[in-house]
């Protein structure tokens, strides 16, 4: 019995000690009210501004990580042996040279930015998300498709893969598979697969996938 009245008094005296350091400190505070409100605005900018930095260098660092293979993927830079300079864009035969040569290349695919003008029916506008690649992008990157087979979508020439937004853009609420869309006023492309929604953190931001071989046949 003494053992538990001594352990309600010591809380009873820890509860009061509480109250009254809230109640001194609130005194204070109110006293130099406005000296208070500077340093309190401060720190809640000062740590508004570090989650915000840390949320943004957070973000910055998870691009392209949602990939399965992203510790494995290389992407072939060229440089100067007079000075520093970096580019990634590179000779498209570079490539499938190197994987001749080194067998630790297990794929490869390449992408060329070719803004161009897309018409369907009525519908025609001129995009700078257009680019073709090889049909091997969906082995090296996890980008998913809606529909399509993946291992087929970009094997054939004049074949492509377009975003869900710009499948509706240009098909409405119609099927995209199998329509055709004109490419520049001179080729038809068949659509051969819808992609699923590319995460936000990537770096690649395209609406069109197109097959690299048929630029065998383009003029430009």
């Amino acid at each position: 019995m003494a053992i538990g009245a001594a352990g309600r008094h010591a809380s009873l005296n820890s509860s009061a000690m509480l109250k009254n350091f809230f109640t001194l400190s609130f005194r204070r505070l109110w006293k130099m009210r406005s000296y208070s409100i500077i340093n309190i605005g401060r720190m809640a900018v000062a740590i508004a501004g570090g989650l915000l930095l840390f949320s943004h260098i957070q973000h910055e660092r998870s691009f392209d990580t949602w990939h399965t293979n992203a510790g494995r993927i290389y992407r072939l830079n060229i440089g100067s042996f007079d000075n520093d300079a970096r580019s990634a864009v590179s000779s498209g035969a570079m490539a499938p040279a190197f994987a001749g040569d080194f067998p630790e290349i297990e794929h490869f695919t390449r992408f060329r930015q070719f803004p161009s003008l897309v018409k369907s029916g009525g519908t025609r506008f001129y995009e700078d998300g257009f680019y073709y690649t090889d049909s091997t992008v969906f082995d090296v990157f996890d980008f998913r498709l809606k529909e399509g087979n993946p291992a087929l979508a970009l094997a054939q020439p004049f074949s492509i893969v377009l975003t869900e937004a710009a499948a509706k853009k240009y098909f409405g609420d119609q099927p995209a598979i199998g329509k055709q869309l004109e490419i520049d006023n001179r080729f038809s492309f068949q659509v051969t697969g819808v992609l699923a929604p590319v995460p936000e953190n990537s770096h690649f931001k395209f609406d069109f996938l197109a097959s690299v071989s048929s630029l065998r046949q383009h003029p430009d």
